[in-house]
C-alpha cells in the first residue's frame, strides 16, 4: 500500500495498493513469481521507464493523473505528460474484452479474429484497412465531452471510400436464376462471346480481363419479376435488360416447376447482339460452369441488436441471430 494521503478529496490518492502477494501460479511465469502489482503503480512507472512523452487514457482515468504523477515524483523519475478523452463508442458492439471473451468462449463466434469482432484482427478479416480506420478516427477528432454512439455507417463509408479507389472488381451471383439463350450462335470460336471487363471501372491502369458469355448465363434471383412496374430496371416476361459488359437479352419464356408455379427454374431470352435497344437495366451475371467458380459467400451484419448493447445488464440476451448469413451455391 501507498498510504499517501488518507484526507484526499481524491478516493484513488488516500490508500492505493501498489501490489498484491499471491501465491498462485502465474499464466506465463507459474510459480516463480508471486508478487502481482497494481494498475496505479505499474502504468506511470512502465511509461516513465519506457520514456513514453505522452500517456493517453479514457475519461474514467482522469482521477488517477494524482497519483500517477505523485508517484514518480517520490522515486525522481521522468514524468510523461498525460491525456485524457472520451471513449469512442460504436453502435452496436461493446468493447469490454470480459463480455467480448465469453462470446468467444460460448462459441457465438469463431473467435477473436472473427468479422464480426471489434477486434484488429477481426477488423482485418472483414477487410478493413489500418488506413481507412487511421481516416475514420481523423474524421471524429478528439473531444472531452462524453461523446454519443458513433454509428458504423461512418465506418463503414472510410471503409468503402479507400476500396472504391483501390480493389479489382468481380461479379459475382449469390442466388444464381438460368438464363438459356435461345439464339447463341453455334461457333465457339465468335468473337462476340469474348467480352472485355475492366478490373475497374474508373482506373484503366488497372487493366482488363475477359469474361465468357455461355449460352446458359446466371443472373440474381431477385433481378426477376412475374409482372413489370415502374421504376423496376430488372427483367420481366417480355423485358429487355442489359448484361454488364455485354448485350441486352430479352425474355421470351419463363419455365417454372411444376409443384410450384410461382418459383421460376429457368428463363429463356433472346440476345441482341446488335445493341439495337438500350436497356436502363444492367445486370451483373456469370457464366455457367465450369467458366464460373462455386463459391461460399458470408454475409454479415450488427453482432448486436440494439443500437447501445453495452447498457443492457446481459447483452448476450440482445445478441442479432441474423449477424452472419452464409450462402452456399453462390458463383
Amino acid at each position: 500500500r501507498m498510504k499517501i494521503d488518507m484526507q484526499s478529496a481524491n478516493p484513488v490518492m488516500r490508500d492505493p495498493v501498489a501490489y498484491r502477494i499471491k501465491f498462485a501460479p502465474h499464466p506465463r511465469v507459474g510459480d516463480k513469481w508471486c508478487v502481482y502489482p497494481s494498475y496505479d503503480y505499474t502504468h506511470c512507472l512502465v511509461d516513465s521507464l519506457e520514456w513514453i512523452t505522452h500517456s493517453l487514457c479514457t475519461l474514467e482515468f482522469e482521477i488517477r493523473r494524482d497519483s500517477y504523477y505523485w508517484l514518480l515524483q517520490a522515486l525522481d523519475m521522468y514524468r510523461p505528460f498525460v491525456w485524457e478523452f472520451s471513449r469512442l463508442t460504436l453502435a452496436h458492439t461493446i468493447v469490454s474484452k470480459r463480455k467480448l471473451a465469453k462470446i468467444v468462449e460460448l462459441g457465438v463466434v469463431r473467435g477473436w479474429d472473427d468479422p464480426r469482432m471489434p477486434t484488429l484482427s477481426g477488423c482485418r478479416r472483414r477487410g478493413y484497412t489500418a488506413t481507412a480506420i487511421n481516416k475514420f478516427c481523423s474524421t471524429l477528432g478528439v473531444k472531452r465531452t462524453d461523446s454519443s454512439l458513433t454509428e458504423m455507417g461512418l465506418l463503414e463509408h472510410c471503409i468503402r471510400s479507400e476500396l472504391d479507389i483501390t480493389s479489382r472488381r468481380a461479379m459475382c451471383v449469390l442466388r444464381p436464376l438460368r438464363v438459356v439463350i435461345q439464339n447463341f450462335p453455334e461457333q465457339a470460336d465468335d468473337p462476340r462471346l469474348a467480352c472485355t471487363v475492366p478490373n475497374h471501372p474508373k482506373n484503366e491502369s488497372m487493366g482488363t480481363h475477359t469474361l465468357s458469355l455461355t449460352k446458359t448465363v446466371l443472373i440474381e434471383e431477385s433481378d426477376f419479376r412475374f409482372e413489370d412496374s415502374k421504376g423496376y430496371y430488372g427483367l420481366a416476361p417480355g423485358k429487355t435488360a442489359m448484361l454488364r459488359y455485354a448485350y441486352p437479352i430479352r425474355i421470351e419464356n419463363v419455365v417454372t416447376y411444376d409443384d410450384n408455379p410461382k418459383h421460376v427454374r429457368e428463363l429463356h431470352a433472346s440476345i441482341d447482339f446488335e445493341k439495337s435497344s438500350k436497356p436502363k437495366g444492367v445486370l451483373h451475371w456469370v457464366p455457367e460452369e465450369p467458366a464460373a467458380r462455386p463459391v461460399e459467400v458470408r454475409l454479415y451484419n450488427y453482432l448486436f441488436k440494439s443500437e447501445n448493447p453495452a447498457e443492457l445488464d446481459d447483452p448476450l440476451t440482445d445478441l442479432n441471430p441474423n449477424s452472419e448469413t452464409i450462402v452456399n451455391g453462390a458463383l
